[in-house]
């Protein structure tokens, strides 16, 4: 019996030993997955930036600038280096989520067989996750988002400013919205053609825009000394890089706005600052969120106007039905009295 109990007991111990090795494998397996995934997730990134810096490389052709800006005019609350990503890659997409946020936030599903957008994403880690108050950091991870023509399903119901300019009276009140966006003066003067269609004086906080010009050349001029007015007051570093910044936010913003934007180009982009890049990008974030608060402000004011209106048509339509109703009451005492004063005759 004593021989068995001894064996019993040396079979539990192999046993625990084998378990314990097969825990050891098991992890060590896991410890190697996780840093195969971090490999091929750092090769990601690293491939991702290669292409980012060869992309941003090709925005020194004005063209190609132009066309970037015209992505960019989409996606004014990404960063720069995610607009030139989605630019490289898709175009012509409009607005971007990731598969599940299609699924959950907009009732849409993507297509089968969509190839998708990597972008860059930040993700914030600390170096001791049991501790609080361990220093934290970011790194980004590669992530998949798809463009809303990659997907199906409901309609996405929203208020689009271009509405506004396409309506009869859209351009006064978008010159309305604008000049509200800007402390400066806004006037209308005769100015030589050879020279420019507007000026912004920071002395006298003066906006003169040149006139006998169409009413989207007014808007875009504005557009583009309201952004002098912001990004320039204080510095600039060269004439060339302050009227690329300028134009550039007036294209990004006329574009979202739906304004024929044909006649644009950037020639001080080709050879600017020797292709500087470095000052491209940051040219480009400031471009990026002057344009964004310029937008954001714009589509407040016309959001504003349009809720307004809505009250106001409210305020007409109760007036209009409660003036019905006395009419209609009226109407109806001056039917009784005529069939009084009829029966009166009658009798």
């Amino acid at each position: 019996m004593k021989n068995n109990s001894t064996k019993s007991e040396k079979c539990i111990k192999r046993s625990e030993t084998s378990d314990k090795r097969n825990e050891k494998c098991i992890k060590r397996s896991e410890t190697s997955d996780k840093s195969e995934k971090c490999i091929k997730r750092s090769e990601k990134v690293n491939k991702l930036l290669t292409q980012l810096e060869l992309g941003t490389k090709e925005l020194f052709n004005s063209e190609k600038y132009k066309n970037y800006l015209t992505t960019f005019s989409k996606f004014t609350k990404y960063s720069i280096n995610n607009t030139i990503l989605i630019y490289l890659q898709n175009p012509d997409a409009t607005l971007v989520a990731g598969y599940k946020a299609w699924e959950t936030k907009f009732k849409r599903h993507v297509k089968q067989g969509e190839q998708g957008i990597t972008i860059l994403a930040p993700m914030k880690y600390k170096k001791d996750p049991d501790d609080d108050e361990s220093e934290s950091f970011i790194l980004y991870r590669p992530v998949t988002v798809f463009d809303i023509s990659q997907t199906e399903g409901e309609e996405l119901p929203s208020f689009s400013p271009v509405s506004v300019v396409k309506d009869v009276n859209g351009y006064q009140k978008l010159f309305t919205a604008l000049a509200k966006l800007t402390d400066y003066k806004i006037e209308f003067a005769a100015l030589a053609k050879d020279t420019c269609k507007g000026t912004c004086n920071f002395t006298t906080h003066t906006i003169t825009i040149r006139e006998g010009m169409s009413e989207s050349e007014n808007l875009s001029t504005l557009i583009h000394e309201i952004a002098h007015s912001i990004l320039h007051e204080d510095e600039y570093n060269s004439r060339n890089q302050a009227e690329v910044e300028a134009e550039s936010v007036a294209f990004v913003v006329s574009t979202f706005l739906g304004l024929d934007t044909s006649d644009y180009s950037f020639p001080y982009i080709v050879g600017w600052e020797e292709n500087d890049e470095s000052l491209l990008r940051h040219s480009l974030k400031r471009i990026r969120d002057t344009a964004h608060v310029l937008i954001t402000q714009i589509e407040e004011e016309l959001c504003e106007e349009e809720l307004n209106k809505e009250e106001l048509n409210k305020d007409d339509l109760t007036t209009d039905n409660t003036d019905r109703n006395n009419a209609n009451t009226d109407s109806s005492n001056d039917n009784n009295n005529s069939k009084a004063v009829q029966g009166m005759q009658l009798f």
